[in-house]
């Protein structure tokens, strides 16, 4: 019961990436949407193309209030498991 948004321009975007880490990503983040986001809320994707970088935002408004920082989350990714 979620609606998805998306915000981005239907050309075509070559990256030079690891396609299945990526995958494990991305299944990641809309798992973790899926799990913890409102019911019947917005999800939102966006991808912006810049001159050196490409830029893809999910965002969704959570089901419950957030009690940690930016940098608190951040942390678990990069003391997690190295061959994520």
């Amino acid at each position: 019961n979620l609606i998805l948004i998306r915000k981005y321009e239907n050309t075509d975007i070559k990256l030079k990436i690891d396609g299945d880490k990526t995958y494990r990503i991305f299944e990641n983040l809309f798992t973790n949407i899926a799990k913890y986001a409102m019911i019947n809320s917005r999800i939102y994707l966006e991808v912006k193309d810049t001159k050196d970088k490409i830029v893809i935002e999910f965002k969704n408004i959570s089901a419950t209030p957030i009690n940690f920082t930016a940098d608190e989350i951040v942390e678990r990714f990069v003391r997690g498991d190295k061959s994520r």
